[in-house]
C-alpha cells in the first residue's frame, strides 16, 4: 500500500470507531475501573477490538499499541 492507501484506510477506520461509539451513545453503559482510575466501557473496548482487527487484515505484519488491547506492540510499524 502507499501513503495515500493508509491514509485513506486509517481514514475509514476512524470513521467505523465514530459509527460505533454514535450507535452506543445515551445508552445505559456500564463502566468498570481501570487502575488509574479513569473508567472502561464496552464501548471503548469494541473500538478497540474493532481497530486490531482490521490492522490485522490490511497489514499483517504491523502491530498495535491500544489504550485499552495491543496487538503484537514488538513489530517494527506500530499503528497507535
Amino acid at each position: 500500500m502507499n501513503y495515500d492507501q493508509e491514509l485513506a484506510f486509517a481514514q475509514g477506520l476512524a470513521k467505523e470507531a465514530g459509527e460505533i461509539m454514535v450507535s452506543k451513545f445515551g445508552l445505559s453503559t456500564t463502566a468498570t475501573w481501570k487502575a488509574d482510575n479513569s473508567p472502561l466501557t464496552k464501548t471503548d473496548v469494541a473500538i478497540n477490538q474493532t481497530a486490531i482487527e482490521r490492522i490485522k487484515s490490511a497489514f499483517p505484519n504491523d502491530g498495535v499499541l491500544g489504550e485499552e488491547l495491543s496487538y503484537k506492540i514488538e513489530r517494527e510499524r506500530l499503528w497507535t
